[in-house]
């Protein structure tokens, strides 16, 4: 694994925020890191290539362009694509002023930020590290003004998303995102809005450009991408962990989708 680091001192005296440790990391196919319910946040910017986030259980996938938090106390697993590996800016952080802005700028509890530019943020952290004229106490309390500003911008920015859509369309799409490995019926929907099953596909496709059946299936596909790339799991496993009815039919919904049946992907990234 190689990654490149900007050391930041160790306060004098306790303090509500310091950086533990910042870096750069390169593209590496093997990369993985898993930390049990570590006191740290890791904030990290994606610059090329993908990986694959497992937080508390929760599986996400991110990309070039991709902003993520991972939060103090929660059980952490992050690897790197092994067909696009990622390269990626970050720094870790602690201190009771972690948990203070989390709960301020994220009450959503948002884990991914996509296409959210954090790049500008993450880099004039670095600098603060590498700039030998501030004293350890300056560098942390100027890299703490960063992180402020970079929570107000992901804060910011979570609401112009919402914005993008109407109420009805974040709802259903927020709840799709969030039960991926089920079937969700249409009429689940219709109900959770209160319209109509033909109004819901109608609203959505308005302003997501797909149905949600569309939408609910490409968020699969993606998946079961990832985990035929990163994973030795079976077909068969791969379609009952994502809601198809057999293997068969996800086989048959996957090479119509892609061009290759499951196993020829694979054995593309072997």
């Amino acid at each position: 694994m190689r990654e490149e680091y900007v050391y930041f001192p160790r306060p004098e005296r306790e303090t509500h925020f310091y950086i533990e440790l910042s870096g750069i990391t390169y593209q590496d196919t093997s990369y993985l890191i898993q930390r049990e319910n570590p006191p740290i946040l890791v904030a990290e910017y994606v610059l090329s290539g993908e990986g694959t986030i497992v937080l508390n259980g929760k599986q996400y996938h991110v990309k070039a362009g991709d902003l993520y938090l991972l939060p103090p106390g929660m059980d952490q697993l992050y690897y790197s694509d092994k067909e696009n590996p990622w390269e990626k800016i970050w720094f870790n952080a602690q201190g009771t002023l972690v948990n203070s802005m989390l709960r301020e700028y994220n009450p959503q509890k948002l884990v991914v930020f996509p296409g959210a530019d954090g790049r500008e943020y993450m880099e004039r952290i670095q600098e603060i590290g590498r700039n030998d004229q501030y004293s350890a106490a300056e560098k942390h309390r100027k890299a703490a003004l960063v992180f402020h500003e970079l929570m107000q911008y992901l804060y910011d920015w979570s609401h112009m998303q919402d914005e993008m859509y109407g109420k009805e369309t974040l709802l259903v799409k927020n709840y799709l995102d969030s039960h991926l490995t089920q079937n969700v019926p249409l009429k689940t929907l219709a109900e959770m809005v209160y319209l109509s099953e033909s109004q819901v596909v109608r609203i959505f496709k308005r302003d997501v450009g797909k149905t949600p059946h569309e939408y609910s299936l490409d968020l699969k596909l993606e998946q079961a991408r990832t985990l035929l790339r990163n994973t030795r799991q079976r077909v068969r496993e791969i379609s009952d962990s994502l809601g198809f009815c057999d293997e068969h039919y996800f086989s048959y919904i996957f090479k119509k989708k892609c061009g290759m049946t499951p196993l020829e992907y694979r054995s593309i990234g072997d």
